[in-house]
């Protein structure tokens, strides 16, 4: 089994440990969970004023819970307070907007899992119309017009986790 990309396997339970994921797996983590912490730090030294920071997420997603963990104990040592934004559908996202407005969000930071990949078009129009700095997970966000991102290249991890593919097929274990 490769794992092209994944967002904690080990706080999932895919794995024990990703220096020895054991028996017949492989592959490679974005560690969204890991990065949680730092996208925060770098969106709040970008804009020194952030106090507030919205968290984009869609609660339905597993890797969500972990990665807020990770979010919720950085902003307290960063001394910054969160404001949720729960989307589990499209129609959801404009409200999320409207509510980081109306709560006086300074800045947004989004969950880069499937449901923000497969809609990182509308989320960054919405950024840009509400005037909300956002910090991503993923480039594909900054591509699509997002103002940053800290995280993986997916295009390189989804060609490694191929390479795998040709060594294992080869014969390598």
């Amino acid at each position: 089994i490769i794992i092209a990309f994944s967002g904690d396997p080990v706080g999932n339970g895919v794995v024990s440990n990703l220096a020895r994921p054991g028996e017949n797996i492989t592959g490679f983590s974005y560690m969204s969970t890991e990065l949680a912490a730092k996208r925060l730090e770098v969106l709040s030294r970008a804009f020194p004023k952030n106090g507030r920071i919205g968290i984009l997420y869609n609660p339905a997603e597993p890797a969500t819970t972990l990665e807020m963990r990770e979010t919720e104990a950085a902003a307290r040592t960063l001394g910054v307070t969160l404001q949720t934004l729960a989307a589990r559908n499209l129609d959801e996202l404009s409200e999320c907007f409207d509510a980081a407005v109306r709560e006086r969000v300074d800045a947004l930071i989004v969950f880069t899992h499937g449901f923000a990949v497969l809609n990182r078009k509308r989320i960054v129009e919405l950024a840009a119309q509400r005037r909300l700095p956002t910090m991503y997970g993923w480039r594909e966000f900054v591509d699509e017009g997002g103002l940053m991102s800290y995280g993986p290249n997916v295009p390189i991890m989804v060609r490694k986790a191929a390479s795998y593919v040709d060594r294992i097929i080869k014969g390598e274990k």
